[in-house]
């Protein structure tokens, strides 16, 4: 008997734990999606600037690599799971909205304005990251030893 509940101690421990892991993981998911978007507004501006090719072309091309943006409608939509939060979304919502409304220098000013502001916003998630992350995972660990505790 003690044999089962040393396994079922250890599965809640495991289990309890993990949940701190997978919070901390997601806090990272934000950073490397606003990293992607950032990747992306630069191969669009490249691509407005060096290619004759039309918008409809360029944004999907530009934006394979983040992988909740949608480009099978008339306008690209923002799908889910989507690690961004709602400010992010909207600001992204904004670059595509406004994209191809200006000439290829307008098009250039702009790309460089939402990439400064998506940078930003990376620059703040990974720091929050860092900041959380350990936080997270110490939180989830301790969670785990009082539950263990509890059930002893």
């Amino acid at each position: 008997m003690n044999l089962i509940k040393a396994a079922g101690l250890i599965c809640l421990f495991l289990s309890v734990s993990f949940i701190g892991f997978i919070s901390a993981q997601n806090l990272t998911k934000r950073a490397n999606a606003l990293e992607n978007i950032c990747v992306s507004i630069t191969k669009y501006k490249t691509l407005v600037s060096h290619s004759g090719k039309e918008i409809s072309y360029i944004l999907p091309e530009s934006f394979s690599s983040v992988s909740f943006v949608d480009f099978s409608g008339n306008s690209p939509r923002i799908g889910e799971p989507c690690p961004l939060k709602s400010e992010d979304k909207d600001l992204l919502k904004a670059f595509f909205s406004e994209a191809g409304s200006s000439s290829k220098a307008g098009e250039n000013t702009r790309c460089d304005y939402y990439f400064e502001a998506f940078s930003s916003l990376k620059k703040d998630a990974v720091k929050t990251a860092a900041e959380k992350k350990k936080i997270y995972i110490v939180s989830g660990i301790c969670s785990a030893l009082a539950s263990v505790v509890v059930f002893v």
